[in-house]
């Protein structure tokens, strides 16, 4: 038996200071300015799944203003899982059986790499930047079970 995991990945938008400049907002989220293409870099490097998107796209909006940027209008990496199962019954007499299983969870091992950080005053470095992967490495289990 397999199962497959296959996703757009998950939306997510760059975040600013929590307090939105000179309106008393203290409690939302303000979101960045949008000054160029957070899809391309301009820079000698270019994008990777670890640095996804460029960090020069995104400013701090003037004061009194909200953000440009769109609402959970970028995507982090998609989703993709692979896991098998192989069961085997063996009879030992009419009523008794063992069974055989094993099991495999992200079977191809392929990482799947989380939302890189989206808080635009970490700076260079932090802001911008996977940390981390949004599943596991591949997990192998094998059980013998005795029925009956």
């Amino acid at each position: 038996m397999a199962s497959s995991l296959l996703n757009s990945g998950p939306r997510y938008d760059v975040e600013d200071d929590n307090g939105i400049s000179e309106v008393n907002n203290f409690y939302g989220v303000e979101r960045a300015d949008e000054v160029g293409n957070p899809h391309t870099n301009t820079s000698a490097y270019p994008l990777s799944k670890l640095d996804p998107i460029n960090v020069n796209a995104f400013a701090d909006p003037a004061a009194g203003t909200f953000g440009t940027m769109g609402r959970n209008s970028l995507r982090a990496d998609w989703g993709r899982d692979l896991d098998l199962s192989f069961f085997r019954s063996f009879r030992v007499t009419e009523t008794k059986k063992f069974e055989f299983r094993a099991e495999a969870f992200n079977a191809t091992n392929t990482p799947v790499f989380a939302a890189p950080d989206t808080y635009l005053p970490d700076g260079p470095g932090y802001f911008g930047v996977v940390t981390s992967t949004a599943n596991t490495a591949r997990q192998l289990q094998v059980a013998l079970k005795f029925y009956l």
